[in-house]
């Protein structure tokens, strides 16, 4: 069974990358305010999926609806699919001693609770959570306003950031779990244009 780059621990670019930025806000009012925004976010990955499809009825694109399902579903089990070979431990389980303690919240700690009592307890890579997100964003930006679809890709965003700072996920988690997402709309595009799909 093959371990995932990300599971290498906090060595490398990902600790170039995240631990300068969290030991800021570890540190500063603002950046405190920051982490707990981002915990926030990072809650929203549960019902961005459910709230994408309900605009989609609300502006009238009933028939847009299996394109949602197909390219929210395709980047979510691709994340999934790659568990029984790529396994990781998300990076607050590894104890990095590089970052400063992070300030403990009622964000945070409900986020801890979630993932101890409904989660599957491991770690995708690339991010399940950043790539259903970021599927469900890149579908409203075909349908509807294009500003909706921009609010709907900044909560992606912002999920992937506090994916990230919440050390949920390593920053390749994150990364990757966009770029599944967008590989997922350009194959359900293309299988469209063929005919293969509804």
């Amino acid at each position: 069974m093959r371990m995932a780059p990300s599971s290498r621990g906090s060595s490398g670019w990902n600790r170039r990358l995240v631990a300068g930025p969290l030991e800021w806000c570890a540190q500063h009012r603002a950046g405190k305010w920051l982490l707990g925004y981002l915990e926030l976010a990072y809650m929203l990955c549960y019902v961005s999926m459910p709230m994408g499809l309900a605009v989609l009825y609300l502006l009238g694109q009933r028939s847009a609806a299996g394109h949602f399902w197909t390219v929210v579903l395709l980047a979510t089990y691709t994340s999934y699919g790659t568990l029984p070979f790529l396994q990781t431990r998300p990076p607050r389980m590894l104890g990095e001693k590089w970052g400063a303690s992070r300030p403990a919240g009622k964000l945070r700690a409900f986020n801890l609770w979630i993932l101890r009592h409904a989660s599957i307890h491991a770690n995708t890579f690339p991010s399940a959570h950043v790539a259903s997100s970021t599927a469900c964003a890149l579908v409203l930006l075909g349908h509807g306003p294009i500003w909706l679809g921009i609010g709907f890709l900044w909560i992606a965003f912002s999920i992937a950031l506090g994916a990230v700072a919440g050390r949920y996920h390593f920053a390749a988690d994150a990364i990757l779990g966009g770029l599944v997402a967008l590989a997922a709309l350009l194959v359900e595009n293309a299988l469209t244009v063929y005919g293969l799909a509804g």
